[in-house]
């Protein structure tokens, strides 16, 4: 008895360690050296450093924006993911300064994450075996969740921020669902305390993973009340039951409170106050494409995300979109899959009824992933159907659900063992097939190594305080107006004057503005290039600006080509955005419609004014 405990420490110890390092293996990392990944853990970690210093900003100053954050009035550069990975990511960095390093190396974090979930899963499998589930079942289930289709493509694949809190999200997300296994089949608390917690996490890492903290608190909340009542417990159990929603409710709550305070409302995440490219800026503030199509059209386009990520364009909506194709997503095995489910029920109705322990928790298992499943999948559907914005790292979000649909079919009960065991061949033979088409079929077959290829891990962090290649200047020294002359690019922030070219001064669809304590908002503007009707629209903090006149340019007025030809432009400042009384990203939009002919239209702007100069200013 001593020697089989030994061997189950020994276990318990050596397969996480090898797990482990067959996953980091994946992600790219040479053995050796402790690196750095090029970009994609930069802006986390300045944001742990922001949450050492007590505060949400990354920066108080608009000239520090950084590609892909956000400004809110006076709440200072934010970084639009998540706080979850830089929450993860902050003990380590307080350790690292406390034994006088710089930094704590990125792959440190990850790889001690990996580590949990492989710790977990062999925890997990013993609990199966401890139960009655066979080894060669119990190995299976471990390969299907630590060599999870979607966990391999992210570590196998792009290194950039997005990715990176992907995988981070994914590993959370995974972590997750094994506490609810765990409960569903021995409802241990450490495992209910466990799975509460992570389920008010994880929107913090990815806020569309929220969707999974929701099904597992259901799950949990639901099974332990259910279980509470029919062995009559007692309040003090339903107290511990209602402390565990408690704490899922929190993170919730505050996620809710962080983007309030960092963004300037509950709901919103950072994605529509960002400074990106122009088509991001559009379609997160302006524009909304998929209004165009219909339903089918766009439940089409999704299923050939999902599904056929080989020959997507020929399922595209015919709608103007920003797409984003770099890597695979799923594919039609698990159709095939979800109608061997269904069949595999029918066939465990049929049979001949044998209850015991191992049934039961069996039972309890199956419906609860399908029950994982039948939820989230659905509302990630929705919700990407109609979202103007497609990436494949999107759709991968939708990793999770899949992975409790493929280890359903392991649990489904009254199976015979000649069925069985052809199921569990069958899946060990599809992960194989998975492994092979992520790692080498895929990106050899379908795109040039190249073009998916990982980013290369650096030995050195990169710093989060060399980001300009000029002297910054604030936006106050422009005397409250910006010309042609006075071009908002010499301030050197970055993001000033996107979209607005010199030196002709024609300005694209999208214009990006940083301004500082605006009182209004004026631009002299040209003619548009094409015979059509003119659009003028402004956006500060999400705010739409009242457009209050479109009158001809005064005469006199100096306009490039000499002539007056130009049209007098003014919004006006709603009272919130006047009372915060600070720096700007005003958003300007000029086209009505994402379709390419709108699009190339241009027009010549001659000036951008937002308040009169100061006396100081004047002199």
């Amino acid at each position: 008895m001593r020697q089989n405990k030994k061997w189950n420490w020994e276990w318990l110890i050596l397969f996480p360690i090898l797990a482990t390092a067959c996953l980091a293996f994946i992600s790219g990392v040479n053995w050796g050296y402790f690196y750095f990944p090029m970009g994609g853990s930069v802006v986390p970690r300045m944001q742990a450093e922001a949450l050492m210093q007590g505060h949400f900003a990354i920066s108080a100053h608009i000239q520090d924006t950084l590609f892909d954050t956000a400004w809110y009035g006076g709440s200072g550069v934010q970084q639009v993911w998540g706080l979850g990975m830089a929450m993860w990511i902050l003990p380590f960095e307080g350790v690292a300064r406390l034994l006088g390093c710089a930094s704590c190396p990125d792959i440190i974090p990850l790889i001690s994450l990996l580590f949990c979930l492989s710790l977990y899963t062999a925890h997990t499998a013993r609990m199966l075996i401890q139960r009655g589930f066979g080894l060669p079942g119990t190995g299976l289930f471990s390969v299907m969740v630590l060599l999870c289709p979607t966990l391999v493509n992210l570590l196998n694949g792009k290194k950039l921020v997005y990715e990176v809190t992907c995988l981070y999200a994914m590993i959370f997300a995974l972590l997750l669902l094994l506490a609810v296994i765990r409960y569903l089949i021995g409802r241990r608390r450490f495992d209910f305390l466990l799975g509460c917690a992570l389920a008010g996490f994880i929107a913090l890492v990815r806020p569309t993973f929220g969707i999974y903290g929701m099904a597992a608190g259901i799950l949990l909340t639901g099974t332990a009340l259910l279980n509470w009542r029919k062995s009559g417990g007692t309040y003090k159990q339903l107290l511990f039951i209602l402390s565990g929603s408690v704490v899922t409710l929190a993170g919730f709550l505050f996620l809710a409170w962080s983007n309030w305070v960092r963004f300037g409302a509950p709901f919103e995440f950072g994605h529509n106050l960002n400074y990106s490219v122009n088509s991001i800026v559009y379609l997160t503030r302006f524009g909304h494409p998929c209004g165009e199509a219909g339903f089918w059209e766009l439940g089409r386009e999704l299923f050939y995300w999902i599904f056929i990520p080989w020959d997507i364009k020929a399922g595209q909506a015919d709608i103007p979109r920003w797409r984003d194709i770099y890597q695979t997503t799923f594919d039609p095995t698990y159709l095939v899959i979800l109608g061997l489910i269904c069949w595999l029920l029918w066939k465990s109705g049929r049979s001949p009824k044998t209850e015991n322990e191992t049934t039961g928790w069996k039972r309890r298992l199956t419906w609860g992933l399908l029950f994982w499943f039948g939820l989230t999948f659905p509302v990630l559907c929705v919700f990407y159907l109609s979202f103007d914005t497609l990436s494949t790292r999107y759709i991968l979000d939708m990793g999770p659900a899949f992975l409790a649909l493929t280890l359903c079919p392991l649990f489904i009960p009254n199976l015979s063992p000649k069925l069985t065991g052809w199921l569990q061949k069958s899946l060990y033979a599809w992960c194989l097939l998975q492994f092979l088409w992520i790692t080498t079929l895929f990106p050899n077959i379908i795109f040039k190594r190249t073009d998916i290829a990982r980013f290369q891990w650096m030995k050195e962090p990169i710093s989060g305080t060399d980001r300009h290649s000029g002297i910054t200047h604030s936006s106050h020294i422009f005397n409250g107006s910006y010309t042609v002359e006075k071009h908002p690019a010499s301030s050197y922030i970055r993001a000033n004057g996107y979209g607005w070219k010199m030196p002709d001064g024609q300005a694209d669809y999208i214009v990006l503005l940083m301004v500082d304590k605006p009182q209004y908002l004026e631009l002299l503007i040209g003619p548009e290039e094409a015979d059509r009707e003119p659009v003028y629209r402004a956006k500060i903090n999400n705010i739409e600006l009242p457009l209050e006149s479109v009158l001809p340019a005064p005469t006199g007025t100096n306009t490039l080509n000499g002539t007056n030809a130009a049209f007098l432009v003014r919004f006006s400042i709603p009272e919130p955005i006047l009372r915060q009384d600070n720096d700007q990203l005003v958003s300007l939009c000029f086209t009505p419609s994402f379709h390419e002919k709108d699009l190339k239209c241009t027009r010549t702007l001659y000036q951008a004014r937002w308040r009169d100069p100061e006396p100081e200013d004047a002199k």
